[in-house]
């Protein structure tokens, strides 16, 4: 027998190669982790230093806006934001170099930021001259020499006003104003010589334009001081406009080193991360190698230790399924595990007992299947020396004997019962169930002697029964014949009474709709006489004004006269000079009085007129009335005539129910009278059945009462 190894020892060989692994596993984490922190504080360190790069990038870009605010706006404010901004960028630039100095290969990046350096406070410096110089100018147009050149001009115009002689020192001192705002938009160096030339020729004015010699001197005072103001003025312009020049070319070289310092950063950082990632790498490729290692030879010993533990298990898996098929030929592999070998000992043990037991189970189910085919005969044989210590062999025979000898009992009973014979009984010697099948059994057939003994006379009363049905029901049908017969002339005559009263109604309905029509027709007249009698009364009130104004013809005609009349009675006066006037005024006398004749007989005319239109508005006022009363009269009628429509439909309605219900009292009637000759011919079927009832009761043979016993019938 080979040597086994208990799964106990196994596992703490597996187990001792797990913690060997995850020993091996925590040092690579840690490893891993340090060369992470690592990793962490060079990204970290590069992270800051790019950020106060950027931050100088952005500040210097605000340094420059405020410069070029300078320009635009010379400010101690703006300037004050300026150097702000110069100052934070230099405080970033120190701040830059412990960052460096930590970083790897940072000796190029050091350089360049020096070089940085340098640019910025060249141009800080330049930026501080030009400042200076603006201050020197002026901040404000009343300060600095921009405020000394301003005084002069004024001083020298001054002077200049009190010379009447000489005009044309007026025309010089525009040109010298002219030649000032071309430099002031320019900054041409040409243009103070040009000023020079022009106070050279207003020195050059003779004395004899001046009032005196003391206003000469007084001028060319004035002038002088102009002169050196605009000579100082120019010469700083100048200067400052070199300052602006260089200034912008100065930051212009900030910008290429700053790239440059950004490229060589971008590189260094690249160069950087590569590295990190390569150590990453390698750590996790050691890490990865530990533990593939630790997994595989971990994986190994499982993988060892399970086959030694599966393969005999699995063997005796595969005999139990062969079990099943009742194969016991499969023969059992050997273990080199102290557990599985024993298993495997118990089973061999367990499949010889099981082996025995299915032969006798296989001839159990061949006296149970011939039990179940209804074939109790059949019977479990002992060989020589076998033997039964449960019994079952025993039992399975008993079984047997007694379900053939009940059954058989059973079946002879059926028989004599299919017969009709209820005296025959079963065996009273059986046990158990086929006790109470015996019992069941006697039970039955005395039940059943009863039933028949009872349908016998139930048969009898019911023959009687159905003779008594039929006679009633037949009498039933004819009384229903007759009252469907008169029920059917009521519903002919309740038909003709609705038919008539639905003529009336539509009668009726066509009143109304005529009196409607008449009731609007009687409407409009009404309407039409208010409608004339509005237009009489605008007649009449039309008459009125016509006489109102024949009056004031009359009235005119009347005064025309008079004046005609004074007039002639002036040119008579006048003798012949006034003989044509006269003949005028006559024959406007003449047509007064016909308009006055012809009025007199138009007022006539609308008099006549206005009492005919008031007799018209009376007549009209009178058949208004008559047509109201007409008017009240028709809706009175329309009313009665609506009512009495209604009424007639009500009643035509009430008919037509009356009528319906009678129709269906008569369907029912009908129904009434089909039912009884039904009930008669089922009165007549359940007399026939009754018979034949009787007759299939008497094929039955009924046992014979024992001592003073009567069967009970149904009717008691």
């Amino acid at each position: 027998m080979p040597k086994t190894v208990s799964i106990k020892t196994a596992l703490i060989l597996i187990v001792a190669c797990a913690a060997l692994t995850m020993g091996a596993l925590i040092g690579t984490k840690f490893m891993t982790q340090w060369a992470r922190d690592a990793n962490d504080a060079a990204r970290a360190n590069l992270a800051d230093l790019h950020v106060i790069m950027t931050e100088i990038d952005v500040t210097l870009v605000q340094a420059q806006a405020a410069e070029k605010g300078f320009l635009l706006r010379a400010d101690e404010a703006t300037f004050q934001r300026h150097n702000d901004f110069m100052g934070y960028v230099t405080k970033l630039i120190g701040q830059s170099y412990p960052l460096l100095a930590a970083a790897p290969d940072h000796e190029d990046n050091v350089q360049l930021m020096n070089r940085l350096a340098d640019l910025v406070q060249s141009y800080k410096s330049t930026f501080d001259l030009y400042a200076q110089g603006k201050r020197r100018l002026g901040l404000a147009p009343d300060t600095g020499l921009q405020g000394a050149l301003r005084s002069a001009g004024t001083a020298l115009e001054k002077a200049l006003d009190q010379v009447t002689l000489a005009p044309d020192m007026r025309l010089k001192l525009m040109t010298m104003r002219q030649i000032e705002t071309e430099f002031m938009l320019t900054e041409n160096a040409a243009n103070l010589e040009k000023m020079q030339a022009v106070i050279a020729q207003m020195r050059a004015i003779p004395t004899l334009f001046y009032t005196n010699a003391a206003q000469k001197d007084q001028v060319i005072a004035k002038l002088s001081q102009y002169e050196a103001a605009f000579a100082d003025y120019v010469t700083e312009r100048l200067a400052a406009a070199d300052l602006r020049a260089r200034l912008s070319s100065e930051f212009e070289k900030i910008d290429p080193a700053l790239i440059a310092f950004f490229d060589n950063f971008a590189a260094a950082e690249t160069q950087l991360q590569t590295n990190l990632k390569a150590e990453e790498a390698w750590v996790s490729s050691l890490a990865m190698a530990l533990a593939a290692g630790g997994i595989l030879t971990f994986a190994a010993l499982s993988f060892w230790l399970s086959m030694l533990i599966a393969r005999p298990l699995m063997t005796i898996g595969t005999a139990l399924d062969r079990m099943r098929e009742n194969d016991f030929s499969l023969p059992l592999r050997p273990s080199r595990i102290t557990e599985t070998a024993a298993i495997a000992l118990a089973f061999a043990a367990f499949r010889s007992e099981m082996s025995k037991r299915k032969e006798i189970e296989a001839e159990i189910s061949e006296v149970i299947a011939a039990c179940a085919a209804g074939d109790f005969s059949r019977r479990i044989h002992l060989d020589d020396g076998m033997q039964d210590p449960s019994g079952l062999i025993h039992g399975v025979n008993a079984i047997g004997s007694a379900a053939q000898k009940g059954i058989g009992d059973v079946l002879a009973m059926i028989e004599a019962l299919s017969q009709g014979d209820l005296s025959h009984r079963m065996s009273s010697d059986h046990q158990g169930i086929f006790l109470r099948i015996s019992a069941a059994a006697d039970a039955l057939t005395n039940t059943l002697s009863q039933i028949v003994t009872n349908m016998t006379a139930t048969s009898q009363r019911l023959n009687q029964t159905s003779e008594h049905i039929v006679g009633a029901s037949h009498i039933a049908s004819q009384r229903g014949q007759t009252s469907a017969a008169s029920l059917e002339q009521t519903a002919a005559a309740l038909q003709q009474l609705s038919n008539t009263v639905n003529d009336t109604a539509a009668s009726a309905q066509k009143a109304e709709e005529f009196v409607g029509g008449a009731q609007s027709r009687t409407d409009d007249a009404y309407r039409l006489a208010g409608e004339a009698r509005a237009a009489i009364e605008r007649i009449r009130d039309s008459s009125k004004a016509i006489a109102t104004i024949v009056d004031l013809i009359e009235d005119v005609a009347f005064q025309t006269n008079l004046l005609a009349l004074n007039a002639g009675v002036e040119a008579s006066r006048a003798g012949n000079a006034g003989l044509g006037f006269a003949v005028v005024a006559s024959e406007v006398r003449n047509l007064a009085q016909r308009v006055s004749d012809s009025a007199g007989e138009i007022n006539k005319l609308v008099r006549a007129s206005q009492k005919h239109v008031g007799d018209g508005v009376d007549l009209v006022v009178q058949s208004a009335a008559s047509l109201a009363s007409i008017r009240d009269i028709v809706g009175n009628v329309v009313l009665r005539v609506g009512e009495i429509a209604q009424n007639t439909h009500g009643q035509s309605h009430g008919i037509a129910e009356i009528n319906i219900a009678v129709a269906a009292l008569d369907r029912d009637v009908q129904s009434n009278v089909a039912g009884l000759d039904e009930t008669v011919a089922a009165g007549e079927a359940l007399r026939a059945e009754s018979l034949r009832l009787s007759q299939l009761v008497g094929h039955f043979k009924l046992p014979a009462p024992a001592d003073g016993q009567n069967w009970p019938l149904a009717a008691e």
